[in-house]
């Protein structure tokens, strides 16, 4: 049962986004809420990496990017069969770019602030933990009418390559409603989930990723399928996940009249996730795994746009190690490779291979959690001529409050 726990939870995670939800946390807790501060700081070598939202030529270049977050979440249980969680961020970045035109180094900067969209969740467990039902709403509260300044600094802020907090960006109002069914065999259990989410008006974090920020559209929905398998191999715990996201098609808009200017539908998103939780003495957990995403060619006008598919890989592993009853130390080692975006050369869309760590610490004084933790990053990016090394550091730290 513990293990048919753990995954259908994980494939009501892939539904819907939220906190982290476990067995454990219903029976000694009514719920959590966490607060934190999160801060990162990416580099470029020479005279930085061409972005094309800056303009045709190669005379302006990203050096550097920098972001401050503070995440919130509560999670509350109502009994044992019904979770509701919601989440809010703020965040603040600041894009730096060298301006190289008439053999001068200017230094130029693109801003992008504000609180993200609510998002709440409601879970219902039916027939134990075999199936649950998830029901979610994204509230506006998040900017969406966006300067070009601003465009052009999310178009880095939510670079995939640089693995940074998500920039804090409206995407209307938006609802999510699906369904996990799980059972065991033995000592596997199996899950499936099916959910439908219907998108708002403005989505600009998924077409930032596609390098095409320049317009306004009013997205299509999306349709997602999960199913994972679990299993005890010795004392060992083996993980398999897959997953299809299919979206409807988008109407583009011009964004200074509103006037249709066409169709683009965003291609299928598979994915993979393997994690192999082993027993190793002295360590709390220690968990290999590997992740695939593959995005299919986007769709404009109906034709496919050559150079918009794109393969995002990872792996690693990450441990945790007890130092007493109330404290512990934990670490991430991570790699990722990119195959990017050759159709509009720019930081979300380049080609990368980049590797990162990260170390903190947890300690519980009562009710609460106190986990600082630091992070750094090192990889080289592609966008259009010679490759850059991108060097980062970041860290944070998160205050978890029991009741």
């Amino acid at each position: 049962m513990r293990v048919l726990i753990t995954l259908s939870v994980a494939m009501a995670m892939v539904l819907a986004t939220a906190a982290p939800i476990t067995a454990q946390d219903r029976l000694l807790d009514r719920g959590t809420a966490n607060a934190g501060v999160v801060a990162d700081i990416i580099n470029f070598s020479g005279n930085g990496l061409f972005d094309a939202s800056t303009g045709s030529d190669d005379s302006i270049r990203v050096r550097r990017a920098a972001q401050i977050a503070l995440p919130l979440n509560t999670t509350i249980h109502f009994g044992n069969r019904v979770t509701v969680d919601a989440t809010l961020f703020y965040s603040s970045g600041v894009v730096e770019y060298a301006d190289l035109a008439d053999g001068l180094n200017r230094t130029r900067r693109a801003h992008l602030q504000g609180v993200s969209d609510a998002r709440v969740r409601a879970t219902w467990r039916l027939a134990g933990d075999n199936l649950l039902v998830t029901l979610g709403a994204n509230a506006p509260a998040g900017p969406t009418l966006l300067s070009g300044e601003e465009q052009r600094a999310l178009r880095v802020l939510a670079a995939p390559a640089l693995a940074m907090h998500a920039p804090a960006v409206g995407a209307g109002p938006s609802g999510t409603a699906g369904i996990v069914a799980a059972r065991t065999f033995g000592a596997t259990a199996a899950a499936v989930g099916l959910s439908f989410e219907l998108r708002g008006q403005f989505q600009p974090i998924n077409f930032a990723a596609a390098g095409l920020t320049d317009l306004d559209y009013r997205p299509g929905n999306a349709t997602r399928l999960s199913a994972g398998l679990e299993r005890l191999v010795g004392q060992g715990q083996l993980t398999l996940a897959v997953s299809a996201e299919v979206y409807s098609q988008d109407e583009l808009l011009d964004p200074s009249g509103g006037a249709a200017l066409g169709t683009a539908q965003l291609g299928p998103v598979i994915g993979a996730d393997l994690a192999w939780q082993l027993p190793v003495a002295g360590l709390r957990e220690f968990t290999v795994f590997a992740s695939e995403r593959y995005r299919a060619p986007l769709d404009r006008n109906g034709v496919s746009l050559e150079g918009s598919a794109a393969h995002y890989l990872s792996s690693g592993v990450r441990a945790r190690y007890a130092t007493s009853d109330v404290g512990e130390i934990f670490g991430t080692l991570e790699a990722r490779h990119h195959t990017g975006l050759g159709f509009a050369p720019g930081v979300a869309t380049a080609r990368s291979t980049s590797g990162s760590v990260t170390l903190g610490v947890s300690r519980n004084i009562r009710e609460y959690a106190i986990q600082p933790f630091v992070k750094a990053q090192i990889g080289r990016l592609t966008t259009m001529g010679p490759a850059r090394t991108m060097t980062g550091f970041g860290g944070g730290i998160v205050l978890v409050r029991r009741f």
